[in-house]
């Protein structure tokens, strides 16, 4: 499974919500990043980071890392299925669209229901 098309599967399933992808593609170029995104059939935008700044900014040491932004740019915490660790820099490819995933993101997003005890 390609991490690509689980973050795809994420973005278009809870897009209904509020919730919304940016990928950057850090030491990419043009041409190759829009090949892979349309044989991926990709459909979130994509910054291309040629000056480096996103990847010096959020401190980048590898792909794929990922981070959860709130609409007031804070980073969120959140469990990585993996590892169950709280964290906001997720290292490393996940399965996006995972119930696990979809669970913990779901019940960050505005309109998310708790319940008493959880």
């Amino acid at each position: 499974m390609s991490e690509l098309q689980s973050v795809e599967r994420l973005a278009t399933r809870l897009s209904e919500r509020g919730f919304v992808v940016l990928g950057v593609g850090v030491d990419d170029q043009a041409e190759p990043l829009a090949e892979i995104q349309k044989s991926y059939g990709l459909s979130y935008p994509t910054l291309i980071d040629q000056d480096g700044l996103v990847k010096r900014a959020f401190k980048i040491t590898g792909v794929p890392e990922s981070f959860l932004i709130d609409a007031d740019g804070r980073f969120v915490m959140i469990a990585d299925p993996d590892t169950n660790d709280p964290v906001v820099r997720i290292v490393g490819p996940r399965a996006w669209d995972s119930p696990a995933m979809l669970a913990r993101i779901g019940a960050i997003l505005p309109g998310a229901v708790t319940q008493p005890g959880r």
